[in-house]
């Protein structure tokens, strides 16, 4: 089709416009349709992300966006969801472009504005908005609209399309028309997120993907339509939306539709969404318990923190509130509430405060269980999808005294971020992104330090590197962070060619007094463990002495060991660490009361 557009003549037959019924037949300016060519591990690609949807929120109902992952850096690496399609190929292949992000506005060639990559359609993210100026000042010379309907009992898509031709008097015979079905809130990694779209990532550390192409109703290019048997033209498509496309869950509430018209597969003249309609469903208030996720995989101390759970309304209300209880291996700790906004059949994560598990009898494994018990302050609808949980880990990796650090960085040093923190926040050791100097060649660089601890504590380590790409090209030969205990025993190892944002848990034992040897704690038996009011300390000789401390690293008890048992009455419930001073040399044993 000639890309020429001109004035609508107004000549229509009556009789033509009989089936018409969503789509205006007056003359119209061009729609925006911005397809934006991403993927997982481009760095800059949430900026595109960015820039997309700002050029959207700017032009409210001219702007449809599209993001296409394809590319080499759409190949999912290890762990990596895969967010590509059959389609997405082509279109990115079309489009000539040479880098990532990029994007096409209305698939237009924009190389004589100086607005492409090369002689092909694509351009540079900076150039977007520019290219979409044009295209919103120019009238179209076809209408389209569309409307969708859902049945999600059924999970069948039925999408109604209208095409109007306005002007008819331009060369060629063939048009393309478009339906695609895309997908908000699609959650996953994507490198770079931290540093040019952080409003996008979810407590729990997801990446909100928005616009994602999942599926092409009328295949790789449209369905032809002969622009001489015009000016109306009415289609309906349906489709049975799968429950995932490449392990990724459809999210029904979630989805978009979209329509363009375009001259064979290039040249999109103009497009739009398409609402869509829900039917099938039965409940009211109704909500859905699911993907219980820590934020560390180990338990450590008495609390369990980073805590985070999706929460789906299935019902048609839209939820407001819903009351939640909180478990730990069987045992209900408490009743929490979460108020916001849910609409029908979409989903939010709720972060969960941190749990107090200083009741809970020492174990193991832990599991962490969430139950929805009331929504919009009446009764759940459906309780068979209100509960879900997870298992988490004792934390048994233990350090002594002092740590030692030993960061190992790539030339982009000012890169690199670390951070140490305490069970109560407070940080202990830290490299800011931006405090180290950047190599004057591709070599290494390595930083140490000491961490100096008297009480026993977890600690958090966040390593970052703000690019993504960790060690980049010297990552195989050697560790990225390794943190030592004062024996020389190894405690954390992060490999330098993969991390990217890393948090680990270490457990670490409190700092010997000066001058005693330590004895293996295998030496000692102690019993029974958890204890009530007596223990029994085996393999001590003579009258040794002992020094309880409490999570917090506070001495609580010293007592000494008579006749091979000592009186624990006065302890509370929990964990604590017992020093055992046996004729000069110290044992260190992890103590468990229950009341």
């Amino acid at each position: 089709m000639k890309k020429t557009l001109l004035s609508a003549l107004g000549l229509i037959a009556m009789g033509a416009l009989s089936a018409q019924t969503i789509v205006s037949t007056n003359a119209s300016d061009r729609n925006v349709v911005l397809e934006e060519f991403t993927g997982v591990n481009c760095t800059f690609c949430p900026d595109g992300h960015k820039r997309a949807n700002e050029l959207k929120a700017a032009n409210p109902g001219r702007v449809v966006v599209s993001n296409i992952h394809a590319g080499g850096y759409a190949n999912p690496g290890a762990g990596q969801p895969d967010f590509r399609t059959s389609f997405g190929s082509a279109i990115d292949g079309q489009s000539g472009l040479t880098g990532y992000p990029a994007g096409t506005v209305n698939r237009e060639n924009f190389v004589a504005q100086g607005w492409s990559m090369g002689s092909g359609t694509a351009m540079s993210r900076g150039d977007w908005n520019a290219a979409a100026a044009v295209v919103l000042a120019e009238g179209s010379p076809v209408n389209i609209a569309a409307e969708a309907t859902v049945d999600v009992q059924t999970r069948e898509i039925s999408v109604l399309v209208e095409v109007y031709y306005t002007n008819l008097t331009v060369t060629g015979t063939m048009d393309n028309l478009n339906v695609a079905i895309l997908q908000n809130e699609v959650k996953g990694p994507q490198v770079g997120a931290s540093s040019f779209y952080p409003e996008m990532i979810d407590a729990n550390g997801d990446y909100n993907h928005n616009h994602m192409l999942r599926h092409l109703m009328t295949g790789q290019w449209g369905e032809e339509l002969a622009v001489a048997d015009g000016p109306f033209f009415s289609r309906t498509y349906t489709y049975t939306l799968p429950a995932s496309i490449n392990a990724i869950d459809l999210e029904l509430g979630n989805l978009e539709v979209i329509a363009f018209i375009a001259d064979d597969n290039q040249y999109i003249m103009t497009g739009d969404y398409a609402p869509i309609t829900f039917t099938g469903i039965t409940s009211t208030n109704d909500v859905a318990v699911s993907d219980v996720t820590p934020s560390i995989d180990k338990v450590c101390g008495t609390s369990i923190d980073g805590i985070s759970f999706q929460l789906k309304n299935n019902g048609s209300a839209t939820t407001t509130t819903v009351d939640y209880e909180i478990s730990v291996n069987g045992t209900v700790i408490g009743t929490k509430t979460w108020n916001g906004s849910v609409s029908s059949l979409t989903k939010t994560t709720v972060s969960v405060d941190a749990i107090d598990i200083s009741s809970i009898t020492p174990a193991s494994t832990y599991t962490v269980e969430i139950n929805a018990t009331s929504v919009n302050s009446t009764t759940d609808e459906n309780t068979a999808d209100n509960t879900s949980d997870v298992s988490l880990t004792e934390n048994t990796n233990e350090a002594v005294s002092d740590l030692t650090v030993t960061l190992t960085h790539d030339r982009y040093a000012e890169e690199v971020g670390l951070k140490i923190m305490g069970s109560d926040g407070t940080v202990v050791y830290e490299i800011a992104a931006g405090d180290l100097t950047q190599l004057a060649s591709n070599t290494t660089g390595i930083v140490t330090g000491t961490i100096q601890w008297s009480v026993d504590d977890c600690f958090t380590v966040e390593l970052t590197d703000s690019y993504g790409d960790g060690m980049s090209w010297t990552g195989s030969d050697g560790s990225g962070l390794v943190i030592t205990d004062a024996k020389g025993t190894e405690v954390l190892n992060i490999a330098g060619d993969s991390y990217a944002s890393k948090a680990v848990d270490v457990y670490h034992h409190a700092e010997f007094p000066a001058g005693t040897e330590e004895v293996e704690a295998s030496s000692l038996s102690i019993y029974p463990n958890p204890a009530n009011n007596v223990i029994t300390i085996a393999g001590v000789t003579g009258n040794s002495n002992i020094t309880i401390y409490d999570v917090q690293g506070r001495m609580v008890l010293q007592n000494t060991v008579l006749n091979n048992t000592v009186d624990v009455s006065a302890l509370t419930s929990g964990v604590y660490t017992m020093h055992v001073d046996n004729n000069g040399s110290i044992a260190v044993e992890k103590l468990s009361i229950v009341k």
